[in-house]
């Protein structure tokens, strides 16, 4: 029953301090001026209004009029004392970066014209922040303010949305505040790199690695620039991954081309737009004698064909007026891929050379050492000779179809009796001859079954045959296959 008394005394009590303060507010309310005058006193009692953070267990548990009107200014992706750190760091050195367990300090302002104080105390898991102005604020001042805080937003506004990464630092590497793009990368270390802080005014840029498993290939670029403001150090980020890759793969790239070219055995020369040698494969040095300290030093193309030229590599241009003509002459033509020549050496060697358009404006060249091309087309040709020597001195007429149905040689006999020498466009064909055989005989199935013998495929054996020539001779044909798929056909005129 006594227990009952006193939760009534409890309930009672409760409702006479609520219409108490009810009465109180209404009677203020009462006092209080309305229409504009209210108004004005409304933002003077804003302004006037200190800024104040309560924090308990990290967040925001109250907070001041004039301190919530500043939150607004910051983003809400990151923590309370983040957003709280990010309005204060730039005007109260040293504030702390994390949110303190115990603390009685007071911070003053980095500007010294800045009288304010930042005080912070911390018990328990409850942290204070107030910031005390130096003296009452005026209606200057608010105007003031009210104007720096406008470009202030519009600035944060710019910064926070940047897409590259910008944050500052005090001169010990501490984070003063960041935009988004920054804290995306930050646990990437991009603040344990050793960013070299500017001694003066000039900015100092440096390029930053940073290992990143979600990246192109687990790593990114950055160019660091740091400029100094006061004793703030801003930093501007930019990502350059994409050049960096870019340049990996051009790297790459070349030296495959460097190990695929060095398996070459013809020379290849690249010059540059500048007419620079940018590359070249060892068998330039073997080719040319050129020495390799001479090829790395990145010789000009002239200077590279006047070497050539000193040691007697290449002959000496003929039809023009000047050396530096000539350079330019075949700088034209290999740039129009229209460079061809072969140079016969003192030697006895002989270089084809060949000059075609590079991308990016470069150009290359291909030497090749065709000297035992040439030498043995020359043999080839001295064996065709002495074959036909010996068939001229043949009184038989001999002619020889390749297995494509061309004739390939006949002797002087054969001239005389048939007189159907080699045609300009080119030698007659199995059918072509026997037609011209056929008009100078008498009508015979011979000339039809050698067509079909010399177009036969597999085995095949020598026959004979006798035809009669339209001024009465008699003609002993002979026709026999060749090793190589070849046809003879000989004729002769019996005593």
């Amino acid at each position: 029953m006594q227990s009952l008394t006193t939760v009534a005394l409890i309930v009672i009590a409760s409702f006479l301090a609520a219409f108490s303060a009810l009465f109180v507010t209404s009677a203020l309310a009462a006092r209080r001026p309305s229409g504009p005058d209210a108004e004005a006193i409304e933002t003077a009692d804003a302004e006037a209004s200190p800024v104040t953070f309560l924090f308990q267990n990290g967040e925001i548990r109250d907070v001041s009029e004039a301190g919530a009107d500043l939150l607004e200014n910051v983003e809400y992706e990151v923590s309370d004392w983040q957003r709280v750190r990010d309005l204060l760091a730039p005007r109260f050195r040293d504030f702390p970066a994390d949110l303190p367990r115990e603390a009685d300090v007071t911070l003053p302002a980095t500007d010294p014209a800045d009288r304010a104080e930042a005080r912070i105390t911390a018990q328990e898991g409850t942290v204070r922040v107030h910031i005390a102005e130096a003296e009452p604020v005026s209606a200057a001042d608010r105007h003031l303010r009210r104007l720096s805080e406008t470009r202030l937003r519009h600035r944060h506004a710019a910064v926070a949305r940047a897409p590259f990464p910008v944050w500052a630092t005090d001169a010990g590497h501490r984070l003063l505040w960041s935009n988004a793009a920054y804290r995306r990368i930050a646990g990437d270390g991009i603040l344990s790199t050793g960013l070299p802080l500017p001694r003066d005014g000039t900015p100092v840029t440096a390029r930053v690695e940073l290992d990143r498993p979600g990246g192109v290939d687990g790593t990114r670029w950055f160019d660091v620039t740091v400029q100094r403001d006061r004793d703030v150090w801003l930093h501007y980020a930019t990502d350059v991954s994409p050049v960096i890759l870019a340049e990996i793969a051009q790297r790459d790239f070349v030296q495959t081309l460097t190990k695929t070219f060095a398996l070459l055995s013809s020379g290849l020369a690249i010059f540059d737009r500048e007419r620079k040698l940018s590359l070249f494969n060892p068998a330039v040095i073997d080719l040319t004698g050129l020495e390799p300290e001479f090829l790395s030093a990145r010789p000009s193309l002239s200077a590279v064909f006047e070497a050539l030229r000193e040691k007697r590599v290449m002959p000496e241009p003929s039809n023009l007026r000047s050396w530096s003509e000539a350079i330019a002459d075949l700088d034209a033509r290999a740039t129009e891929g229209r460079f061809a020549d072969t140079w016969t050496l003192p030697g006895g060697g002989t270089y084809r050379i060949a000059g075609r358009p590079y991308p990016n404006g470069a150009i290359a060249f291909v030497l090749e050492d065709i000297s035992d091309q040439i030498g043995m087309s020359r043999r080839m040709h001295e064996h065709i000779n002495r074959a036909q020597s010996a068939l001229d001195t043949f009184e038989e007429a001999v002619a020889i179809f390749a297995p494509d149905g061309r004739l390939t040689i006949s002797n002087a006999a054969h001239l005389s009796l048939w007189e159907h020498p080699m045609a300009e466009e080119g030698p007659p064909t199995v059918m072509e001859a026997t037609q011209h055989w056929q008009g100078r005989t008498e009508p015979t199935p011979v000339w039809g079954e050698f067509r079909d013998f010399a177009s036969e495929i597999g085995g095949r054996a020598e026959w004979t045959a006798e035809v009669r020539m339209t001024d009465g001779r008699r003609l002993h044909c002979r026709f026999a296959p060749l090793g190589d798929g070849s046809t003879l056909a000989a004729f002769h005129v019996p005593d």
